[in-house]
């Protein structure tokens, strides 16, 4: 059985954070605190504090962790796997520099993957430096990203192995109580679940997949493509590339085969939005049961159901007028925006209040 080279931290090229404007002033209408969330933690905690925001991909995580970090001193640690490398910005669904409000992230985009994979234990030493530099300027580390056998590792004080999602999810509901008794997380956390009912969130994917091609998905990975590419390593995994490898084989770019059989053309170019949507669709689903398991092994995870919002963004996509919500026209965005605020964005808020005692 082959394996994947993983190389030692010194091998991995990582790119220069960009250098953004400073953090909103504690003054700021959007801030929620009158003190330093960091001044309030540690007089309570020898741990220093890491806000985690989990969910399945598609659920809203990065916006969420945007809402918060604007509202607290706080910074971004990306823990979605296919996001540490450069390149394939739409396939990875990178928030773009623009749309990051002028909060620093961390750990996005950073590494090329030629130079090997960012494994777990990678990411477990990465993500501690960051953590460390952020609490030390007296900010809140906020972690998120689908990622979770990425977050375990960092976490625990002795993670499960990382490599095999089914059987760590085993493992992790056949935990005894005593192993509960000994769960031990290296940082004071403050885990949020952002979840979805999914034949919701089936539905929210799907019309994802198509914003995506419409935003030139298609394009980014034929220009990405190289023939026999190895698919089972860095950001080549990514859910989007493999699917249209054979489109690709086919109908390669610049071969000036684009405007012949199209029938055959479509036929292949359809099967491969199809096998991208179903891949996500099957992600999601792997996703949950992972954060499940890990609630079942002892995890205090506060859940935030954001199905209702999901339900209505598939209403304002679609045009339909929701009976549940007595709408009497189609869901509009801003009605969207309003229910992600008062469900997802306020409770979370509370929450870390809460956790950070301010």
């Amino acid at each position: 059985m082959a394996l994947i080279r993983v190389y030692p931290l010194s091998g991995i090229r990582r790119g220069t954070t960009p250098s953004l404007s400073s953090p909103p002033s504690l003054h700021s209408r959007n801030l929620l605190c009158r003190v330093s969330p960091m001044e309030a933690f540690s007089a309570r905690s020898q741990k220093e504090p890491l806000v985690v925001i989990m969910g399945p991909t598609g659920t809203g995580k990065t916006k969420l962790s945007l809402d918060l970090a604007t509202r607290f001193s706080a910074e971004i640690i990306n823990c979605d796997k296919m996001q540490f490398y450069k390149g394939l910005d739409i396939a990875t669904n990178k928030v773009s520099v623009e749309d990051r409000r002028g909060v620093r992230h961390h750990l996005l985009g950073e590494f090329d993957d030629r130079d090997g994979e960012v494994s777990a234990d990678n990411f477990r030493s990465l993500a501690s430096e960051v953590i460390a530099s952020v609490t030390e300027r007296g900010r809140i580390p906020i972690l998120v990203g689908g990622s979770n056998s990425y977050i375990q590792a960092l976490v625990e004080e002795v993670p499960l192995p990382a490599s095999d999602e089914s059987a760590c999810i085993e493992l992790l509901r056949q935990k005894t109580e005593n192993d509960l008794n000994r769960l031990a997380f290296r940082y004071d956390c403050c885990f949020i679940w952002v979840d979805v009912k999914m034949p919701v969130l089936y539905e929210w994917v799907s019309r994802r997949v198509d914003e995506m091609l419409d935003a030139g998905l298609f394009e980014e990975v034929a220009k990405f493509y190289e023939p026999g590419a190895n698919y089972s390593q860095g950001v080549r995994k990514a859910i989007g590339v493999p699917e249209f490898d054979m489109f690709l084989q086919c109908f390669p770019p610049g071969s000036g085969q684009e405007l012949s059989m199209a029938e055959e053309r479509k036929r292949l170019f359809d099967k491969a939005v199809s096998a991208i949507k179903s891949n996500t669709c099957e992600l999601a689903k792997k996703q949950r049961e992972r954060i499940v398991g890990l609630e079942e092994s002892g995890w205090k995870l506060h859940r935030i159901d954001a199905t209702e919002v999901f339900f209505s963004g598939c209403l304002a996509h679609s045009g339909v007028s929701s009976q549940d919500s007595a709408l009497s026209s189609p869901v509009s965005s801003r009605v969207v925006a309003d229910i992600w605020e008062e469900m997802v964005v306020q409770p979370t808020v509370k929450i870390v209040k809460k956790f950070l005692e301010i």
